[in-house]
């Protein structure tokens, strides 16, 4: 699934953008082996491989874009 954002006056500062997977519903059974884990830009689940985006003032960012990890899903 593709998703397109825009985030207006923001300031000077530098960010890291974050996608997750909206939660099951309760009681929801396991239908799946794998899951979408929440993902950091440029596509990886490791908050310290996130790639930071310094946005200046006024400035536009384009190209931010990335898919979401799928990893293992354990039942507990």
């Amino acid at each position: 699934v593709a998703g397109e954002f825009r985030l207006a006056s923001l300031p000077e500062g530098n960010y890291v953008v974050i996608a997750a997977p909206m939660p099951p519903p309760p009681f929801a059974p396991a239908v799946s082996e794998t899951v979408l884990a929440p993902t950091y830009y440029p596509g990886t689940p490791d908050k310290d491989a996130a790639q930071v985006i310094a946005i200046g003032s006024a400035q536009t960012v384009n190209g931010v874009q990335f898919s979401m990890v799928s990893l293992a899903a354990h039942q507990v």
